[in-house]
C-alpha cells in the first residue's frame, strides 16, 4: 500500500493548529504544515508529485505602487479596485499579477518531478467580458460606493480612499495560457472557465448573504485600513448598494467566474 504525505501551505501569520484540528482523524495520509509565500520556493527540487492551489492566486503579493501614486498615470483615484478604472490601472494590476505568476510557476517547476501535476483554481473573467460586467467584480464597486458615501459625509477623507486598493486580480484565460507557455515548464492539459457552485445554486441577489461572504474574505484588510467600527459601516452600506443595484447584478455575467487549470510538468 503506497503512503502519502500531504503538505498544507499558508502564510506564517495563519493558525496551522486550527487547520490540523479540522483534519479527519481517520485520514490515510501524513499531514504537515509549511508556512511561507507560494510565490517562491517552498520545497526541495523534484520532491512533489502533485500540487494544488485553490482560490489563492488571484491575491497578488502587493498592490502595484503606481496605483497609489498621485503623480503616476496609473493613479487609481476614487476607486479601491481596477473595475471600471482607466486602462493604465488595469495594466498595473496585470503586470503585478504576471510577475507573481512567473515566480509561482518557476518555483513549482523546480519542485515538481517530471510528469507531476499542478492543478489551479482561480477567480477568472471571460476574454471578451468587461470587468465591470462580472458579478464577482461589480460587488467591489458596491463596496466602493459605500466608501464614497462616507467620503461625501466627511466621515472619511479622500486621501483615505485614494490610499486603499484591493490586492486582487482576476485573469482571463488567454492571459493564463500566455503565462504558462512563456514559462515553458508545463504542458496545458486543461484550461477552462467554469462556474462556482454558489452561482449555479443562486440566481437572485441576496445582498446580506453576498456581503457576509465578501466580509469573510476581506474583513481583515478593511479593519487594518479603516478600523473595525468604520469597516462595519462600510460593509453595512455595501448591503444597501447591492440591494439598490440588484437588477444590474442579476442582468450581468454571474457565470464562468472560475478558471480551472491542469498542468503537467514536462
Amino acid at each position: 500500500m503506497p503512503e502519502f504525505q500531504v503538505f498544507f501551505n499558508d502564510q506564517v501569520n495563519n493558525d496551522f493548529n486550527a487547520l490540523f484540528r479540522s483534519l479527519p482523524p481517520e485520514r490515510d495520509y501524513f499531514a504537515a504544515g509549511l508556512p511561507g509565500s507560494f510565490h517562491g520556493r517552498l520545497f526541495p527540487t523534484s520532491s512533489l508529485h502533485f500540487a494544488h492551489c485553490a482560490m489563492s492566486l488571484h491575491w497578488i503579493s502587493r498592490v502595484p505602487p503606481e496605483v497609489g501614486d498621485r503623480g503616476s498615470p496609473s493613479w487609481n483615484s476614487g476607486r479601491i479596485h481596477y473595475s471600471d478604472a482607466p486602462q493604465q490601472v488595469v495594466d498595473a494590476y496585470r503586470s503585478q499579477f504576471e510577475r507573481d505568476m512567473e515566480g509561482f510557476l518557476k518555483a513549482r517547476g523546480q519542485e515538481l518531478v517530471s510528469g507531476g501535476m499542478l492543478v489551479i483554481v482561480i477567480g477568472g473573467v471571460p476574454d471578451q467580458t468587461p470587468y465591470s460586467e462580472m458579478q464577482s467584480i461589480f460587488m467591489f464597486d458596491c463596496i466602493n460606493l459605500s466608501i464614497l458615501d462616507l467620503v461625501r459625509q466627511g466621515v472619511l477623507s479622500e486621501d483615505q480612499l485614494d490610499s486603499f486598493n484591493l490586492p486582487l486580480y482576476y485573469p482571463r484565460p488567454t492571459e493564463m495560457r500566455e503565462l504558462v507557455e512563456r514559462d515553458g515548464c508545463f504542458s496545458i492539459e486543461e484550461l477552462e472557465l467554469t462556474s462556482s457552485v454558489s452561482v449555479r445554486l443562486q440566481r437572485k441577489v441576496d445582498a446580506t448573504q453576498w456581503v457576509r461572504v465578501l466580509r469573510g474574505v476581506l474583513d481583515e484588510i478593511f479593519v487594518m485600513q479603516f478600523g473595525k467600527e468604520l469597516a462595519d459601516i462600510i460593509f453595512y452600506g455595501a448591503i444597501n448598494k447591492i440591494t439598490e443595484h440588484a437588477q444590474v447584478l442579476e442582468s450581468i455575467n454571474g457565470e464562468k467566474n472560475l478558471l480551472y487549470i491542469a498542468l503537467k510538468h514536462k
